[in-house]
């Protein structure tokens, strides 16, 4: 792959729809707007023309999440919980996430939710990752952080097509996506570094062994799981910026690392915190 670069064109285009995506979130958080119309309303297809070919279905799935961590929030009359990030950044993290890890939505009653909520804010408000914020400073953080994930995703891609058209002579991106699920019929061992939808392959270090590692957007932190067992463990990622947690063993609670790690040019995450 070239010298990987953060273009201005790359950071005009996230700076487009990163502006976009953030004034549907404001609709998509208005409490009368069905499920349906929600989904329709964050669906990739609705952002194809600026998108212009770069996989952004994961991104339009998280804010359609956040939209309703929003709605949630305003009917728990409560504050946001951001993480903090270098340079001073803030994430909002999933309400909905944290929720489900403590109790059945179907089964809690309003009052059971507001206190398991407020615990569980109490509780954070006690660590340095965390900060407690209204919705307007969120939303500034979001727009901030979207908008910074999405330059590495456009200037990712573009370097990864840039590098493939020079190697194979392609003429477009769906060349290019056709290509490395050609890739992905090969054998583990003789597999580049693309992966699905033009992902990128990640490996990750700690200090801990035998962990289960996790990675979130650092955007909004929404946990999914990456790989296990460490150290260390590969999988894929599409460019961005992320950040990595782990649990296991001898880590019974998800613990977040502080590092903030930008794909492409960095291929290999090292986590200092646990």
């Amino acid at each position: 792959m070239p010298q990987f670069e953060l273009d201005e064109e790359s950071v005009f285009r996230a700076q487009r729809l990163s502006s976009l995506m953030m004034n549907d979130l404001r609709i998509g958080a208005n409490e009368d707007m069905a499920v349906e119309q929600r989904r329709q309303l964050f669906s990739s297809q609705r952002y194809s023309e600026e998108a212009g070919g770069v996989p952004i279905s994961d991104v339009a799935a998280n804010l359609e999440r956040l939209s309703g961590d929003f709605i949630l929030a305003r009917r728990l009359n409560a504050n946001l919980i951001c993480r903090r990030l270098p340079e001073g950044h803030l994430a909002p993290i999933s309400t909905s996430q944290v929720l489900s890890a403590y109790l059945p939505f179907s089964n809690s009653t309003q009052n059971f939710v507001e206190g398991v909520w407020r615990e569980f804010v109490s509780a954070v408000s006690q660590s340095d990752l965390y900060r407690i914020t209204d919705r307007a400073e969120a939303e500034a953080s979001l727009e901030r952080g979207l908008s910074w994930f999405l330059s590495y995703r456009f200037a990712g891609v573009r370097t990864i097509f840039t590098s493939a058209r020079n190697r194979l002579r392609l003429n477009s991106l769906s060349e290019l996506l056709r290509v490395i699920r050609d890739m992905l019929s090969v054998r583990e061992r003789d597999r580049p570094r693309l992966g699905p939808e033009g992902s990128l392959r990640m490996v990750v270090s700690c200090r801990t062994p035998g962990l289960r590692i996790h990675v979130s957007p650092a955007y909004f932190v929404n946990w999914v799981f990456f790989g296990s067992p460490t150290t260390p463990v590969m999988s894929y990622v599409l460019p961005g910026r992320y950040i990595f947690a782990g649990d296991g063993p001898l880590l019974p609670n998800l613990t977040e690392d502080t590092g903030v790690f930008c794909v492409p040019p960095t291929f290999h995450a090292v986590l200092t915190r646990f």
